[in-house]
């Protein structure tokens, strides 16, 4: 699988994500002594999120017409993990960010996500960022999501019912 791309070490045991693009990606279950328990998911894996009892995992691919993801809960006892509740993002997951309230923001090829804590995801921003290649994302005290991506950032202002985009470019040298 080469290189694991997120590593959570939990009580049940450690949870290993692999991403190989199109070539597939997996979450596997290890034991704490590092025995392979289970295999929990067959997709690419960009993100593990952990919390108390359980982990939130973001998988999806974008490659060619493809453009798929969705966040897995995966539930955790002292002894074992399994799946728990699942949404679809309807586009692949780059950046995951926590908020405050127990939300995340997801930023996706296609726009901004929010996830909440029951698992309902609300498009919040429909974007087309797929060849900017989203990979940073943070959100300042008044709410304002910034998002790196190649050579520009988004400044993303709530609004009322939705945000504002607006792009900073670097500037310009002489």
């Amino acid at each position: 699988m080469g290189a694991p791309r997120r590593i959570e070490r939990r009580p049940a045991g450690i949870l290993i994500g692999f991403d190989r693009g199109e070539w597939g990606g997996a979450l596997l279950w290890y034991s704490a002594a590092g025995a392979l328990k289970d295999t929990l998911l067959h997709e690419n894996v960009v993100e593990i999120l952990p919390d108390v009892a359980s982990s939130v995992v973001f998988v999806g691919l974008a490659h060619l017409d493809e453009d798929r993801g969705r966040a897995v809960e995966i539930l955790e006892d002292r002894t074992r993990f399994r799946i728990g509740r699942s949404v679809d993002l309807k586009s692949a997951p780059r950046v995951v960010v926590r908020e405050q309230a127990g939300t995340m923001l997801v930023v996706t090829h296609r726009g901004l996500v929010r996830l909440a804590p029951d698992f309902t995801a609300n498009m919040l921003l429909d974007a087309h960022w797929r060849r900017l290649y989203p990979n940073a994302a943070a959100v300042d005290a008044a709410g304002i999501v910034y998002v790196g991506m190649r050579g520009v950032v988004a400044k993303l202002t709530p609004q009322a019912s939705n945000y504002r985009e607006e792009w900073l470019f670097p500037p310009t040298g002489k």
